[in-house]
């Protein structure tokens, strides 16, 4: 049987028709932020929003490359069949409280409190993360609900949720693009404040305001065809909470009826790394606070009823398994922040996403209590299922430092002169693999050239048929990870260190090729090819080098289902909705 060459560069592997609750937004430059001159005279119109209103300056315009994003907020429906997969926490507004329950809460609040205390959802909230485990405690998503933005997650859930689904969180330029496209329009719409296209506190209908309904109920979609962008729920960014570029901070004048300057202050917005930027405003905001421009710090280990979220994906799927998977993990494993050292955007591998059946689901649903005849979702929407995937991400200058200086013949000698070993990249699998014997996870891949057994022993390493090595015997060159605890063959052939998060070798992978060595560009594979007949994976990445070239990193793994049968096959990968 021919092997099956799936390369990274021949097209995207998701296009808007074909993974559904994803739309397809177009690369661009697009308005981010707001004027000075008009933010200056809705802080005079509401004074007690000018911090927040000043940190939307000044106007820029930024360059977004081709993205994916979610039709409409994701709902509790879609956060259900997460939540049923993995065992996850169900939000707090999903609790099932009767009234005798209800009752009894109330009293013991207004014991322990007072008698101002008040049961409501942010009550109820800090209740349920003590006690939904509590034997007897239920909860349920009633069919009326379904279709609500799914509200009282946190940062970390929806991090969760968007690493499970192969997915992630839009940028603030993302969004924006997304809201607004070429245009500089204050609203999806348009700059008209029409209250009959937005979730906010005084749409109309009135008995429509104030409240969550339905996603796509208001006929609001932006451009692209995105619902929801405005009001309804505010929504997490990845972006984090500093000042947009340009920032610099300006004098607000109150003039008084004759036109006089009556008072001034300078604003100061809140600029904090460790919060995030949501945008869209809420159905409890008012529509000057849903503009597209807004933005506002959020602390992301908090949850609100006001606050939910969209996913978004890029053009190359692999790089969202990539992020979502080494998110978090701690720099000495990757030398360096995963973000920063890792090529995301060159991931290459193989990827399947599972969509539930929506037959299934929408038989589940009922008319929403507020809104019986509501026009229920976009056809683009979908609820999304996991995503199984193997991703290699190249780093982004593995021979970078003395390196660089080096040539190429000798940056080999210079490793194992100096004990290095680069991280050349990183490899992420949601399947076990049977070649080398890992465990589903993510790990770097740290090249360690071919190496005699006198230059093994000078640095520490456990060399094939030898006895373990001393853990406190003086060694002549410290390697960057420790090498007693996995065995290594002398070879002339360079291996792959497989280091997991706690930054740990628990395996080795055979590199194709006897050294390293720089080819013109067009000559370096980078993609994949499935062998069936070896129950293969080879994997081919290009990695940076000098003078218009680059290296070409080969190797081959054996992924395997939870019942160990491989699975380098291409039916497998076929998309399993």
């Amino acid at each position: 049987m021919l092997a099956l060459l799936l390369p990274l560069l021949a097209s995207p592997l998701i296009q808007g028709d074909e993974v559904p609750g994803l739309v397809f937004v177009p690369g661009g430059s697009s308005p981010l932020g707001a004027e000075v001159d008009a933010t200056i005279e809705r802080i005079r119109k509401k004074p007690a929003d000018a911090n927040f209103l000043a940190g939307e300056t000044p106007r820029m315009m930024v360059e977004v490359a081709p993205f994916y994003i979610g039709a409409t907020p994701v709902t509790n429906e879609m956060y259900l069949a997460y939540v049923e997969a993995t065992g996850a926490t169900p939000p707090s507004s999903w609790a099932d409280i009767s009234k005798e329950m209800r009752a009894e809460l109330i009293l013991a609040g207004k014991e322990a409190e007072g008698p101002a205390y008040k049961f409501d959802e942010a009550a109820q909230d800090q209740w349920w993360k003590a006690h939904w485990q509590d034997e007897g405690i239920t909860w349920s998503v009633p069919g009326d609900r379904a279709l609500e933005p799914v509200v009282f997650v946190t940062y970390q859930d929806v991090l969760d949720y968007c690493r499970w689904a192969g997915l992630r969180l839009p940028t603030e330029a993302e969004w924006v693009r997304a809201a607004r496209g070429d245009s500089a329009s204050d609203f999806p719409w348009g700059n008209e404040e029409d209250n009959t296209k937005a979730i906010f506190d005084a749409t109309m209908p009135r008995h429509l305001a104030a409240k969550r309904l339905p996603v796509g109920s208001m006929a609001n979609a932006s451009s692209f065809g995105i619902y929801d962008m405005a009001g309804h729920v505010f929504e997490y960014t990845s972006t984090k909470a500093r000042q947009l570029e340009g920032y610099r901070s300006f004098e607000v004048e109150f003039l008084n009826e004759k036109g006089k300057v009556e008072s001034s202050f300078v604003p100061s917005p809140t600029w904090d790394v460790t919060m995030v930027i949501l945008k869209g405003g809420s159905y409890l905001n008012p529509l000057m606070n849903c503009r597209v421009d807004a933005r506002i710090p959020f602390r992301p280990d908090s949850a609100a009823p006001v606050l939910g979220f969209r996913v978004a994906a890029s053009a190359n799927p692999y790089a969202d398994v990539a992020i979502g998977r080494t998110q978090g993990i701690r720099s000495k494993v990757f030398d360096g922040y995963p973000q920063d050292s890792l090529a995301m955007s060159e991931s290459v591998g193989l990827l399947k996403r599972e969509m539930p059946d929506m037959e299934v689901i929408r038989a589940k649903r009922k008319p929403h209590e507020e809104y019986p005849d509501a026009p229920g979702p976009p056809e683009s929407y979908a609820v999304f299922g996991p995503v199984t995937a193997v991703t290699a991400t190249p780093a982004t200058d593995p021979f970078g430092g003395d390196f660089k200086r080096a040539a190429v013949a000798t940056i080999e000698r210079l490793m194992i002169k100096e004990a290095t070993f680069p991280v050349v990249g990183a490899l992420v699998t949601t399947l076990d693999l049977a070649e080398p014997r890992l465990a589903a996870g993510a790990y770097s891949l740290r090249y360690m050239p071919g190496m005699k057994k006198r230059e093994l022993e000078r640095i520490g390493a456990w060399v094939l048929g030898e006895e373990a090595p001393n853990p406190e015997m003086e060694i002549e060159k410290a390697p960057p990870v420790s090498l007693s605890e996995i065995e290594i063959a002398p070879s002339n052939q360079p291996i792959l260190l497989v280091v997991n998060t706690d930054n740990e070798v628990v395996g080795q992978i055979k590199v194709k090729g006897n050294k390293l060595f720089l080819k013109k560009l067009d000559a370096v594979k980078h993609g994949v090819v499935l062998d069936p007949d070896r129950e293969a994976m080879d994997i081919s990445l290009r990695l940076p080098g000098k003078s218009k070239k680059a290296y070409e990193l080969s190797f081959t793994v054996k992924p395997v289902d939870s019942e160990g049968q491989s699975v380098a096959n291409p039916v497998f990968w076929e998309r399993g909705d």
